[in-house]
């Protein structure tokens, strides 16, 4: 079982208007199974380090410096904090605050839902205060959704609480909007608008 390091700020879910808290841990398969690390050395055996250049040769970026800020076409550097996210319509998009700490309202799903979920992270989870009706239905297999933003971002996910034999999950993601054809569909596809000068002959 994973250790559960003391956390500033908790992941906090609302249930039937009544507040749970956990302290949270983000895994992947390196911390379950280990993981091993190649370590280039140069010729005096001291560890390399990855750096790139920039386009025009002049500029050696080390790990790090891209993301904290970017250089425009003419060679201008901009802080990311001066970034502006854009949606398609070239409208600013709303920074999205982080949930952490911040009571969400958790509502359950059918189980077929979870199906329809891009899992990009998961966090093992710690009740530091856990309400009995909320760990009942946890209990009974009961899958709940809440929104979910580690930091400040342009990008909202959702997540997903469950709990199994091996303790309680938070799966955070984005919900999939599958597209289904039955056996004898036969697939529509968009005519191009303008072919030009193209002669399908010629093949």
């Amino acid at each position: 079982m994973l250790a559960y390091p003391a956390m500033a700020k908790p992941i906090v879910v609302q249930f039937r208007g009544k507040t749970s808290s956990f302290e949270h841990r983000k895994i992947d398969r390196g911390k379950i199974y280990g993981k091993k690390i190649r370590l280039p050395l140069d010729p005096d055996g001291y560890p390399c380090e990855r750096a790139q250049l920039s386009e025009d040769g002049a500029l050696v970026l080390r790990p790090g410096m891209v993301s904290q800020g970017y250089f425009d076409p003419a060679g201008e550097w901009i802080p990311t904090g001066d970034l502006l996210g854009l949606d398609p319509q070239g409208e600013p998009v709303r920074l999205v605050p982080s949930t952490l700490g911040v009571p969400q309202d958790a509502t359950p799903i059918e189980p077929w839902e979870a199906l329809e979920f891009q899992v990009n992270s998961v966090h093992l989870l710690a009740p530091d205060a856990l309400d009995p009706e909320l760990d009942d239905a946890l209990l009974r297999g009961t899958i709940l959704r809440f929104p979910f933003n580690y930091g400040a971002d342009f990008h909202a996910e959702t997540a997903l609480l469950v709990r199994n034999d091996e303790g309680t999950f938070c799966l955070v993601g984005v919900p999939l909007l599958p597209s289904w054809a039955e056996p004898n569909d036969v697939p529509v596809y968009d005519e191009p608008s303008d072919l030009g000068d193209l002669d399908f002959e010629m093949f």
